[in-house]
């Protein structure tokens, strides 16, 4: 991944929203809370939250368990 930002200051994705929001919020703007193994900006190459897909999502949570960047 190419991007800058630390992953702990990456904001996360709301899948039901399907939005990226800030990474000192904990609730989106729709009031979903965080989940406990969140996909972050930083885990993928594109910046539209619509084109996140599952396989993301699980790449996500597997970087959030291991601390894994490729």
């Amino acid at each position: 991944m190419a991007r800058e930002i630390e992953r702990d200051e990456s904001p996360w994705y709301c899948p039901e929203c399907v939005i990226w929001v800030g990474w000192k919020l904990d609730t989106c703007s729709e009031g979903h809370d965080r989940p406990r193994l969140p996909l972050r900006y930083v885990d993928v190459e594109y910046d539209d939250a619509w084109r996140v897909d599952r396989q993301d999502q699980l790449r996500g949570k597997i970087r959030s368990l291991w601390g894994v960047v490729r």
